[in-house]
Formats: C-alpha cells, structure tokens, sequence
C-alpha cells in the first residue's frame, strides 16, 4: 500500500505524518449469514493473515459487523479487501446503523485474489458500529478485511 501526501510548496521540508489505522480480520467481526473459509496456508489461495476469509454473503441478510474506536471528528477510509467469481460485486457501508455508500467491487479473477476499495466516510470521535452487507439486488463479494485509517482531515 502506497500513501500520497500532497502539501504546498515552502522552503522548510514536509513534516511527516502518520494517520491512526486499525485493521480488522472478518473472520473476527460478527458475522451474519457467512461462512468462514479456512486455507490452510495454501499460497495457491492468497490468503489474507490468519489465512481465513468469509465467504458466503451472497443473501440479503449477510454481513459483517466491526466496531471502530474514532479518535477525533472527520473522515476515515475504510479499506475493504475484497473477492470475486470473475464479475464486479457490490455491498452496502453502514456506519452508526444509517446507510453510508454502496460500494462497487471491481472484479477478480477468483474470489481468493483480492483486491481493495477505499471508502470515505464521516465520523464523530468515538466508538461505531459499522457493517458491510448486502442490500436488495446487490452482487455480494468474499470478505477477508477491513482497514479503517483515521485521515486526520476535519
């Protein structure tokens, strides 16, 4: 992962920051109408650390919760590392239990080769509950983890 800061030209050199991230497992989350897949350490796989995944959100009602301790107000990425059968997928984000974005996975070529998406999303300083779930006619993916990086940015 690669992190770009862009800041205005000045004659002293750039002080380096380091944002706050808090990286969850979904295999740790709570997770409703999913499965978790085991891989056993088979680098065929790609598994994510912990080699497990879940897999099986493809109902309505699958889904997986986190809670995110938020240290101060302003935007956050989640980072969702993600899993397809060769087609583009879709979730909905759910923080403090409202709808944030429907998030569109691109494609893999199998659901044990990931791939990322960064949401933003806007938040109090405190404890969230977030989720990631399916919602009507939504394409579910496979769901190895979540990163949560606090941007700083209020």
């Amino acid at each position: 992962m690669y992190r770009v800061v862009v800041t205005p030209a000045e004659d002293a050199p750039a002080e380096r920051t380091s944002a706050p991230t808090w990286q969850f497992e979904a295999e740790h989350g709570r997770i409703t109408s999913g499965d978790i897949e085991c891989h056993d350490g088979d680098p065929q796989n790609c598994a994510t650390s912990g080699g497990r995944d879940v897999s099986g959100l493809t109902r309505p009602e699958s889904r997986v919760d986190v809670d995110v301790q938020v240290p101060h107000d302003g935007t956050d990425l989640a980072g969702i590392l993600y899993g397809s059968r060769g087609v583009p997928g879709s979730q909905a984000l759910y923080a403090d239990d409202s709808h944030v974005t429907d998030i569109t996975y691109p494609a893999t070529l199998l659901p044990t080769y990931r791939g990322r998406v960064d949401v933003p999303v806007e938040l109090t300083a405190g404890a969230h509950p977030c989720r990631c779930g399916a919602r009507a006619r939504m394409r579910t993916v496979c769901c190895p983890g979540v990163m949560w990086r606090s941007t700083g940015s209020t």
